[in-house]
């Protein structure tokens, strides 16, 4: 190995030395066999007519012996080489040819090479590569480790060789001793359960051990807000028990987050909107993984918003939880809006579920534009509706770290068919303009809609660049059906949290696809600074008024972890279709997340 690597090291030195007189000039690699004739040698391996620059001419040689040996040349060597100009002559020990004449699998089950996913009918006839015996016994140990055999151990036995190459062998395989997990003892003062954990992580007692479950408790448990590992988890083997220790340990979770922004206020000129977002969230406070939160926001002008969250995981030791979402926003002084949803869903992963839920959703007008109907025999752009009805939901993760992914995708797909009701306004129908219009007359075209249907698509995609960045893509999109819409009936986006660059909740769509770029460069697991840019086409049709537009929301931010918390600042700019890009109008947030 020694003498290989200053081998290789002299043959550096020489393509430096030779390159000093040969510049932008292609280079020559030529082979000579010392123990065969170089037809045999030129059948063995294919050599470029010629290389471009030095460092493709080294590759080559690097290369060269492995290849050899893959193509069942086992004692293929380089005995010396020497360079003259851009040409290197590179003289080979080609050594025996060897190959499978005959292999048996016939000690290894036959379900387990089928399982293992491993063609027995690659092998006889063929050239004998060590990479190959490798990956097969790599590929039977993983498979017996992932189910029930840690000791697992693959050999090759009864190993002939004949006088022209021909190598017999037989595979052989002793599995030991099925181990199942027999007990999960949790180590530290942590109030959590054991059924939580044991679903939440997908082992139980009676579980056949498996390495890739174990090697995924880590970076799960790394995912829960509310605890910690004190050290890594460990197993202990017994004659007759198998047990799998976790250390643990509680991790503040319970949060209070205040996020402010001081933004352009587009109601009252020269003059700054100060917005706020607060939470209040409590986790595991029953020891069973349960969550709840308050969310108190005002991102609008006269316009605060109040939301409630629960989720209950596992229930009664099933796949099975509960979940819940109520939402009240008011419009400044035009309408107020309640929305109601409770959901069930079914754990597939820790990460991923299917969810059904019902949903019932009000909008009640606080003051009609009671002039605009008078004027124009229409009815305002928001109005009195109420739907309900169910929907359907689908997640799944598949990142390497839930709360800062470096890489890996996320899915969330969703739609909902919903019993839709545009209620009369008794204002609309006092009105009289003297000309004897019928304004209940209004609402007769409406009644066609008594169905409405919800679509809405989330994914990323992080793709990790070198050792401390990560490139993130992704796309939002949503639609919703009706020709008779209005406006407090559709998608409000924009801010912070989706299209960044423009006001919080100002955009108004009965349809929108953003996609967004944004570079992460991370300063630690929780920590990172980036740049981003928020692409979105947006349709806004309701009441007889459509609009297209596109929106473009470009900045830079940086995400900070403290010792008790967490401290967010971005800065945005925005432009659309009829705004340009405009610095006084740029957006500013900034937020501190502290633990207790």
């Amino acid at each position: 190995m020694q003498l290989q690597t200053i081998r290789i090291l002299f043959f550096l030195l020489l393509l430096h030395l030779s390159g000093m007189y040969a510049n932008a000039q292609s280079y020559v690699v030529l082979l000579h066999s010392v123990d065969s004739n170089n037809t045999a040698l030129k059948k063995a391996i294919e050599v470029p007519e010629k290389f471009y620059s030095q460092l493709d001419a080294y590759n080559f040689f690097q290369q060269l012996v492995p290849q050899l040996q893959e193509k069942g040349y086992l004692a293929a060597s380089v005995d010396s080489f020497s360079v003259s100009q851009a040409q290197y002559d590179i003289f080979l020990y080609l050594g025996n040819y060897y190959k499978w004449s005959k292999i048996s699998f016939d000690s290894i089950p036959r379900a387990l090479l089928v399982s293992a996913a491993i063609n027995t009918q690659q092998w006889e006839g063929r050239a004998l590569n060590p990479k190959q015996i490798s990956r097969m016994s790599e590929k039977l140990l993983q498979y017996c480790e992932d189910n029930g055999y840690p000791f697992a151990k693959v050999w090759l036995d009864d190993v002939h060789i004949d006088s022209v190459g021909g190598v017999e062998g037989r595979f052989m395989i002793n599995r030991g001793q099925v181990r199942k997990i027999d007990s999960i003892e949790v180590v530290g003062d942590i109030k959590v359960s054991q059924n939580y954990l044991m679903r939440y992580l997908d082992i139980h007692k009676g579980d056949l051990y498996s390495e890739k479950k174990l090697h995924s408790i880590s970076p799960r448990l790394k995912e829960l807000p509310f605890l910690q590992e004190a050290q890594p988890w460990s197993v202990s083997f017994k004659l007759l028990d198998t047990r799998l220790k976790l250390h643990l340990a509680e991790r503040k979770a319970n949060q209070l987050n205040a996020i402010v922004g001081l933004l352009p206020n587009s109601t009252e000129t020269n003059k700054f909107l100060l917005t706020v977002d607060a939470l209040f969230a409590f986790q595991n406070i029953l020891g069973s993984g349960e969550s709840m939160s308050v969310t108190y926001q005002n991102l609008q002008y006269k316009s605060p918003s109040l939301k409630v969250d629960f989720a209950w995981p596992y229930l009664f030791n099933t796949p099975i939880g509960a979940d819940g979402h109520f939402e009240y926003y008011r419009k400044d002084t035009t309408y107020r809006r309640t929305l109601l949803q409770l959901g069930a869903r079914y754990q597939l992963t820790a990460t991923d579920y299917v969810r059904v839920f019902y949903q019932n959703q009000s909008n009640r007008l606080i003051t009609v534009d009671t002039n605009y109907v008078l004027s124009t025999h229409q009815l305002p752009d928001n109005a009195d509706v109420s739907a309900n009805g169910g929907g359907l939901e689908l997640v799944l993760n598949r990142t390497d770290y839930r709360i800062s992914p470096r890489k890996g995708w996320q899915v969330r797909l969703s739609g909902s068919t919903l019993l839709r009701k545009v209620k009369e306004n008794d204002e609309i129908l006092a009105l009289s303009d003297g000309t004897g219009f019928n304004y209940s007359g209004l609402y007769d075209s409406l009644k066609n809609d008594a169905y409405q249907y919800h679509l809405q698509a989330d994914l990323a995609y992080y793709q990790p660049l070198g050792k401390k960045a990560t490139l993130k893509t992704a796309y939002d999109g949503a639609w919703i059906s009706g020709d008779h819409l209005f406006r407090n009936e559709l998608y409000q986006i924009g801010g912070f949290k989706l299209l960044r660059g423009f006001d919080e909740l100002s955009i108004y769509a009965s349809m929108y696809h953003v996609v967004t770029v944004e570079i992460r460069l991370l300063l630690s697991q929780n920590s990172y600074v980036y740049a981003f840019s928020d692409n979105g086409y947006v349709q806004s049709h309701f009441n007889g008024t459509y609009t297209d537009n596109i929106y473009n929301g470009f900045g830079v931010g940086t995400t900070l972890e403290t010792k008790s918390g967490l401290f967010t600042i971005s800065y945005a700019l925005g432009r659309s279709d009829i705004n340009p890009v405009q610095f006084k109008q740029s957006k500013i947030h900034f937020g501190y997340v502290a633990y207790f």
